[in-house]
């Protein structure tokens, strides 16, 4: 059996709880983003109504979030793990590093998980799990009061890193599970890690 180390696994559970509050970049849809930390790339997104990209890292850590106008999120968080720690590496480990991830995020960002389950990517064992997330959607109502945000989250280990990709749609559209595991399909194939 493995554990993060408790100090690493708050540091990266607190940068999975960042909503999006990263330096804006100039990067544009369809060009590439090289991670500073050198650890994977991607081709940033074309979100309905135009991309706004916003990055965030630190020499262990890092967010890319790419916010669409009308709501839209794609996120990319990431950590590298200590020297001394081995990743999970089997489906147990997985489920339970992720669960320990999941909790710390609606422990900061109230919230419910909708569902989860294990799921293969890429032939390597990744958690995928529907979360609400009270008042944290980039939409508002009426009011003017921020909706609950409904997101897909994928969280998996790769290369000595460990990552979550989070996707949400903009209101009024919905997002299922099925529809979700296509965005974050879809947006995982976007990334070459190295």
């Amino acid at each position: 059996m493995w554990s993060l180390p408790r100090c690493s696994f708050a540091l990266f559970t607190s940068l999975v709880l960042l909503l999006p509050h990263g330096l804006s970049c100039l990067q544009k849809p369809g060009t590439t983003y090289d991670a500073p930390l050198k650890n994977f790339s991607l081709v940033i997104p074309e979100l309905p109504f135009g991309t706004k990209v916003q990055k965030t890292n630190t020499e262990d850590t890092g967010m890319l979030s790419c916010l669409g106008a009308a709501g839209d999120v794609r996120r990319i968080d990431y950590q590298r793990f200590p020297p001394d720690f081995t990743p999970p590496s089997d489906s147990t480990a997985v489920r339970m590093f992720a669960q320990g991830a999941l909790q710390s995020m609606l422990a900061a960002n109230p919230g419910t998980i909708l569902g989860e389950e294990a799921l293969q990517i890429d032939g390597q064992d990744a958690w995928f799990a529907m979360v609400t997330f009270f008042k944290a959607a980039r939409s508002v109502d009426a009011s003017g009061q921020r909706l609950d945000a409904t997101r897909g989250v994928l969280v998996f280990a790769r290369n000595g890193f460990a990552y979550s990709l989070h996707v949400e749609r903009g209101a009024p559209w919905h997002l299922d599970a099925a529809l979700a595991k296509e965005l974050l399909t879809t947006f995982y194939q976007g990334i070459t890690f190295h």
